[in-house]
């Protein structure tokens, strides 16, 4: 490891705390305690003339732990642990052996027996030893104390079992040990914090009575005694601190500490010693040592999980050391003792530091403690206290005698540098300690995913880290709480399960069903509403299941919504409201009344008047604006001006003018003249020509409006200098001075010029580090100029050896190298003595590869000799390391070839190798019981097989191994192990063959399980011999049908075997006896429905050509019934009768049976045959509507259907139209059909029963025609007094028209046009009369003629008579007369070069409309008095236009009826 360890030595420190302590940073204590008023405490004894005042104090705290920890077991007045076992023990504890597996041991070198006695000792390194496991002990009437003589146990002569007997008798198990901080002041939360928490702790201090100074009682009764050392003395006596109280004041002792507060002290001196044995320590005594420890216990039967620990620190004290880093790892690796469950794992600690213990399992590199599995983590955080921590894994983890298993312990210091502790000893006690550290026992490192250092490599100390285990199976066990695995519910039990806290074993129980618990309330399940009843009922509180349930009526009540609007009432008109049930969603409209109108008291101003015009006022509806009471407002007579205009604005010298407008519209206006503003100088003086070196300058006073100037001042020439940008002739650089200069920009010729001083250099620092080729130094160069120099050099690095070479693994020819990495180098080279001489045989080129196999080397050959060093390369340079330490390598014989197995039976393998040509003999093993076994050592390489009995018939995976060795002298050197041979035994044969059913074409045969198979193989006796007709892959399968039999067959005949599947092999058990089987005739074929009506059923099947009749059934009323025996074969057929329509769900099976004798042997049911019968047809199938672009289909309701389905005919096949779903819809439209055509149609019920859908007969075939559609633009063309002109749009679809009018009360056809006809002149009318008109289409569809729905309009002729006909020639001369005549003023001219236009003036025209007809090309119609028209000719077609619309169109004529000329007007949008 390249970070500097750190070290140092603890002999005061201790334990962390347990997980039941709180955090310091937020305990608090009381102002005052006791443990003796809580019962806790011991009797005072008295430690007489013995100096073992630290065992009396071990003690208390030990019996105040017990007590307080476990109070069902141990009480203050019956507890009595034994202080002269203890010392003894503390003092002798390794009499016999070993203290450890490392070696460890103390050795008792006082000059006397009884020097323990006097020379005192520590209640901390009393702690670690009940770590342990020596101590504590009941007290014992063969080894009594004296207080005041020689105890007896002083001078007895122990046997080893005897002694041991003794040592292991503890009462309890001590699972942490801790350490709290004392101040000399009133300080003291931690300590008091360890007495709450484990009912006493243990401190020291000078005890001044025997130095001249003492004590005395104090206190008004006289009755406590109160002590107090004023100066720094050496602690020299152990007490058990029991309480404190912070109250007591300072004036109470003999001399006056620095404040108030006292300990309470259980003393050792009898309970005829000051207060009854107790006395106050003052807090700020100067004598109390810094530190107090306390206990924490496991006792048997109550938390005990470990009977076995595993321990390397057997030291009394501890050391430390670490890496400076904030985590640091330490590992113990130990060997199971015994079959076992690691159940957790201790590890000493500091303060405030988390802690993580982990169980690694199958350690593939033991010198690697986490090359295993993790198999268990335990942590804690921030402990509390220095000290031995304990944790219990979550769950155990299982190990076999003989595995290798690691506990990691990986410590944080969040705060600070993280340390590992490792065991320490010193003479104590009369007590010499020699520790021991093994190689492959402790570790330590910073990184577990790079390397671990071995503590024994490294000079350092076992590591204070143990671990717990119980034994695999206890003899009683000690479970934890139950735990449920599922819970029990009202109708079914649970699980649970308890676990072992020692052992792990599990024990699992029942949770009995709890029942169901009805609530005495009513559940409503479903409320009633309007329509359907309801239904409640009482529940369940657990799984809420239902009991006593009833129905509760409909209401019959609908339960509306709020009123929804769909219209809004006007004031004129009503609106319209509705809501709906919320229940069965039923509809209730309603009526919301006109609102009326809500005229304001206000008058509104609709129009006002003004000096020319009347206005107009009302009162004005507030919510439709409609108008009442309209008053006219008379004209004023008086102008109303508006705002004045600015016709010119006016200046500083010249006059401006202004004009306003009356509002009143009658264009009377007023004008004035706008004054002359003035000047308005600024008091501010206005600088017109700056001043410079140079010039003068001048300024005046400026107008604020047209800048106008007045006061004009001169201005002197200035002295300042206006100087320009610097001009650098010369750059200053890191040495010399540059110069600058810059001139006056107002052309005086004055400049100035400066120098700039030398820059400096500006050094970046770079420090160039040392390298193993050359030295490091600080290099200072100018980032400017480039001049530089160095100082600070340091000497080159020195590139350590190599670590760690050793031999990592061997075989006959072959040697692999390993070493630790070298983080520093480059690579390794590694020599071999040859010769006399050392050789290079490798150049490793990556440090990173740390091992290296040397081949080609002799069998059975010694003494060969490797060494390695470290190369680094930097450029062309190398440095290298010094050489390792030789490693020395002796070769294995070759291997044993040809190993197999030659032969087996059920119990017995026999074995076979090839003699070895290097080998003495050989060692054969088999694996049992988690580990290899030496079942056969020869002695003579001749000897090449050997035979293995009494092995387990059917069982896999027997392993055996097997190697040669060759004698050297005394010494036997094995070669490596061969390959595994696993081997397989034979099975047992099959039991219990039979045959378990049959069929007429398959027999059923079964068997019992084979214990020990893996399948089994079924052989069928065909053609003369035996042939495999079924492997078995699994040995749960008993059972197999043979098929493809011949029905009614006799003598069929089958065997048995088992078989066990070894990777890809079988082997096979011994046959079983003959089963012969005879089978069954054969069943029922076809059997189908091979008709169906709405009540009958018309069933069908194949004739049996083994079968005398027939058994047919129907399933009635949850069982099967015999409706039919048919008693020929030749009987295929059966209607079953009477069923109902619409039904699903009948059920029919059907067997055959053969007659033998008096015996009818029956074949197998045949598979259900499941019929749904018919709905009824559909009745009343017609057209009930129709239309030019629909029909309306409608039908008779089918109650035992579903839906309906509809179909068309498209002109080559039926196709479908809908489907609907609800049987209560009679009625269906079709739309976007052709108008005046015909359509065919048919229908049939359907009902739909599970997936299946089951159809009536259909309809006959329904045809039905469209009608022609409606006439569209039902107009008049043109109209005078007398007649009407009527038109109408043509239609592709009419075969004609028919117009009536209305007359004498009823309507007459006045005309029935052809299809190409659009219009009809109805003549003999009277002027100003109103006409009824209608119109329809007809259309011949074959032989039937359809009628359209008819367009009704009325129309109504003019008030006068106006010139029917004017022909006019094309020059416009009779135009002119007519126009002149009737219409207006006439006039012509050209018009934008085109030829005449006329243009009328229609001044002479009513405010009604005329038709005008300009026979024979042109109609005019709608014409607008008071509006100009241009009538002109191009080509002699004639066209109209007007100054707002645009009308123009061409027509040409071939016939006489005029056409109108269509325009748009505002009245008539549609024209």
């Amino acid at each position: 490891m390249n970070n500097k360890l750190m070290r140092a030595m603890a002999f005061t420190t201790a334990l962390a705390i347990t997980a039941s302590a709180m955090s310091l940073s937020v305990y608090a204590a009381p102002a005052k305690y006791s443990s003796v008023e809580q019962g806790y405490i011991t009797p005072v004894k008295n430690q007489g003339q013995w100096g073992i005042c630290w065992a009396f104090s071990s003690t208390a705290i030990s019996e105040a732990s017990l007590i307080k920890e476990f109070p069902d077991k141990y009480k203050a007045d019956t507890l009595d642990l034994s202080e002269n076992l203890f010392s003894y023990m503390i003092s002798h504890p390794s009499v016999y052996g070993k203290l450890n597996s490392s070696g460890d041991y103390a050795k008792y070198t006082a000059s006397s027996n009884t020097e323990y006695l006097t020379a005192g000792g520590n209640v901390w390194n009393a702690g670690l030893a009940l770590m342990n496991g020596i101590g504590p002990y009941y007290e014992n009437s063969q080894y009594p104390y004296s207080s005041y003589g020689t105890p007896g146990i002083v001078n007895k002569s122990f046997t080893e079992s005897e002694y041991y007997e003794l040592r292991n008798s503890g009462a309890a198990k001590l699972t942490g040990l801790y350490v709290a901080n004392i101040n000399q002041n009133n300080s003291n939360d931690q300590l008091k914090e360890l007495i709450l928490t484990y009912g006493a702790a243990s401190l020291s201090y000078c005890d001044t009575t025997n130095y001249g100074r003492t004590d005395g009682k104090f206190g008004d009764d006289g009755s406590s005694y109160y002590y107090y050392c004023p100066e720094e003395y050496t602690s020299n006596h152990a007490v058990t601190v029991v309480g404190w109280d912070d109250s007591i004041p300072a004036s109470a002792f003999k001399t006056a500490p620095a404040g108030n507060g006292a300990w309470l002290i259980k003393n050792s001196w009898g309970d005829d010693s000051r207060d009854n044995g107790y006395f106050w320590l003052s807090y700020y005594d100067k004598s109390i040592m810094s530190s107090g420890v306390a206990y924490d216990y496991t006792v048997d039967g109550a938390d005990d999980y470990y009977n076995t620990l595993y321990s390397y620190d057997g030291g009394n004290s501890s050391s430390w050391f670490g890496y400076g880093l904030s985590t640091m790892y330490g590992a113990n690796v130990f060997t199971a003792e015994d079959a076992s469950n690691i159940t957790g794992a201790a590890v000493y600690t500091s303060k405030g530091m988390d802690i993580e213990l982990s169980v690694y399992t199958d350690l593939k590199d033991k010198t690697n403690p986490t090359s295993g599995t993790k198999a268990a983590t335990a942590t804690k955080k921030n402990v509390g206290y220095d000290g031995y921590y304990s944790l219990q894994f979550d769950s155990s983890v299982k190990v076999q005698k003989g595995d290798i298993f690691a506990i990691v312990a990986k410590i944080t210091n969040k705060s600070g540098s993280a340390v590992i502790y490792s065991e320490y000893g010193y003479d104590m006690n009369g007590l010499t300690y020699t520790l021991n550290a093994n190689k492959g026992e402790s570790y330590y490192t910073y990184d577990p995913n790079s390397s671990w250092d071995d503590c024994a490599n490294n000079k350092k100390n076992n590591l204070m880290i143990k671990a717990y285990a119980v034994n695999a199976e206890c003899a009683e066990h000690t479970y934890g709480d139950w735990i449920t695995d599922t819970a029990a519910t009202c109708t079914k039990d649970g699980a649970k399960h308890r676990v072992c806290k020692k052992c792990g074993a599990v024990e699992n129980g029942v949770i009995e069903k709890l029942g169901h618990n009805y609530s005495a309330e009513w559940t409503v399940d479903k409320p009633a509403d309007c329509k359907n009843p309801g239904e409640e009922s009482r529940h369940c509180t657990r799984c809420n299941a239902r009991t006593d349930i009833k129905s509760i009526p409909a209401t019959g009540k609908h339960t509306y919504s709020d009123w929804i609007t769909d219209t809004a009432a006007t004031c004129t008109k009503d609106g319209a409201k509705h809501r709906v049930c919320k229940k069965c969603g039923a509809v209730e409209n309603g009526v919301i009344e006109k609102l009326g109108h809500n005229y304001s008291a206000e008058w509104t101003v609709d129009k006002p008047a003004d000096c020319k015009n009347s206005g107009e006022k009302s009162r004005h509806c507030t919510r439709c604006d409609a108008r009442t009471d309209i008053i006219s407002i008379p004209s004023t007579g008086e102008h109303a001006y508006g705002d004045w205009q600015t016709l010119r604005a006016a200046t500083c010298t010249e006059e401006g003018e202004r004009i306003r407008y009356c509002i009143g519209g009658c264009g009377t206006s007023e004008k004035e003249v706008i004054d002359a503003l003035g000047h308005d100088y600024s008091t501010e003086w206005t600088i017109d020509v700056p001043a410079t070196c140079k010039n003068g300058g001048l300024k005046s006073h400026h107008c604020t409006r047209c800048d106008e100037r007045a006061d004009l001042t001169a201005i002197p020439k200035t002295n300042d200098h206006k100087f320009g940008e610097w001009i650098i002739k010369k750059e200053a650089n890191c040495t010399e001075s540059g110069y600058k200069v810059r001139q006056c920009l107002n052309g005086c010729g004055t400049s100035e010029e400066c120098v700039t001083a030398p820059l400096g250099h500006k050094y970046v620092d770079t420090v160039v580090k040392p390298t193993y080729a050359a030295q490091g130094y600080t290099l200072h160069k100018c980032s400017v100029c480039g001049a530089s120099y160095k100082d600070n050099e340091t000497s080159k690095l020195t590139l350590a050896k190599v670590t760690g070479f050793k031999v990592k693994s061997l075989t006959s020819t072959n040697v692999t190298l390993q070493w630790n990495k070298n983080a520093n180098a480059s690579g390794y080279e590694i020599e071999q003595y040859k010769g006399g001489k050392w050789v290079n045989v490798a150049k490793i080129t990556s440090n990173a590869t740390t091992s290296y196999t040397i081949k080609g080397l002799k069998a059975g050959t010694a003494g060969y000799q490797f060494r390695i060093r470290a190369y680094r390369t930097e450029g062309k340079n190398k440095a290298y390391s010094g050489y390792s330490a030789t490693v020395k390598v002796n070769t294995n014989p070759y291997g044993v070839g040809g190993f197999k197995c030659s032969s087996k039976s059920s119990t017995s393998v026999t074995l076979k190798w090839n003699k070895g040509t290097t080998a003495s003999g050989y060692q054969l093993q088999q694996y049992k019981d988690g580990k290899w076994v030496t079942i056969y050592t020869g002695t003579k390489a001749t000897n090449i097989s050997y035979t293995v009995k009494k092995l387990k018939a059917g069982t896999a995976g027997y392993r055996f191994r097997i190697r040669a060795y060759k004698t050297y002298g005394n010494t036997k050197q094995y070669g490596s192990w061969s390959s595994e041979v696993k081997v397989n035994t034979n099975p047992y044969g099959v039991g219990g063959f039979k045959c378990s059913s049959k069929t007429s074409t398959s027999v059923t045969l079964k068997w019992n399980k084979g214990t020990t198979a893996s399948g089994y193989q079924l052989q069928q006796y065909k053609n003369g011999k035996w042939v495999t007709i079924y492997t078995g892959t699994k040995a749960t399968n008993t059972s197999y049908t043979v098929k493809k039999l011949k029905a009614g067959t006799a003598g069929y005949r089958f065997r048995i075997r088992a078989y066990k599947t070894y990777g890809n092999t079988k082997q096979y058990g011994s046959w079983s006896s003959e089963v012969k089987v005879n089978t069954n005739p054969y069943g029922v074929g076809g059997f189908k429905c091979s008709s169906k009506s709405s009540t009958s059923v018309t069933l069908k099947w194949n004739k049996g050509t083994t079968a005398s009749g027939y058994q047919l059934q129907q399933y009635k009323n949850g069982k099967w019934v015999t409706i039919y025996t048919g008693t020929k074969a030749t009987n295929t057929s059966y209607t079953v009768k009477g069923l109902k329509a619409g039904t699903a769900g009948y059920r029919f099976r059907i067997r055959a049976y053969k007659t033998y004798g008096n015996t009818k042997q029956y074949g197998s049911w045949s598979s259900e045959v499941k019929v749904n019968t018919n709905p009824y047809g559909v009745g009343g199938f017609k057209a009930k509507s129709k239309s030019y672009n629909s029909i309306t289909l409608q039908w008779n309701k089918n109650t035992s259907a579903k839906g309906y389905e509809l179909q068309k005919w498209n002109g080559k096949k039926w196709v479908a139209l809908t489907k609907i779903t609800k049987n209560s819809t009679t009625t269906y439209t079709v739309k976007s059909l052709k108008a005046s055509s015909t359509y065919k149609y048919r229908i049939r019920a359907y009902k739909t029963i599970g997936k299946a859908t089951q159809y009536s007969a259909y309809s006959a075939t329904l045809s039905a025609n469209t009608i022609p559609t409606n006439v569209s633009r039902f107009r008049f063309n043109s109209k005078t007094g007398k007649m009407l002109n009527l038109g109408w749009d043509m239609s592709d679809d009419a075969a004609g028209y028919i117009v009536q009018q209305y007359k004498g009360g009823k309507w007459v056809q006045v005309a029935k046009l052809g299809k190409s006809k659009d219009r009809v002149r109805i003549k003999n009318l009277s002027p100003s009369t109103t006409y009824k008109f209608r119109i329809r289409k007809y259309a011949n569809i074959g032989k039937t003629t359809v009628y359209g729905n008819w367009s009704y309009k009325s129309f109504k002729t003019e008030g006068k008579d106006c010139v029917d006909e004017v022909k006019f020639k094309p020059n416009g001369e009779k135009i002119d007369e007519w126009v002149a005549e009737h219409m207006g003023e006439v006039w012509t001219e050209k018009y934008y070069d085109k030829p005449k236009k006329v243009f009328v003036k229609t001044e002479m025209l009513s405010k009604r409309q005329y038709p005008v007809r300009l026979y024979s090309d042109i109609m005019l119609s709608y014409l607008f008095a008071d509006s100009l028209y241009i009538i002109g000719e191009t080509n002699n077609n004639y066209y109209v236009t007007s100054d707002y619309y645009y009308v123009y169109r061409d027509y040409v004529f071939e016939g006489k009826d005029p056409l109108p000329l269509e325009y748009m007007t505002e009245e008539d949008p549609t024209y």
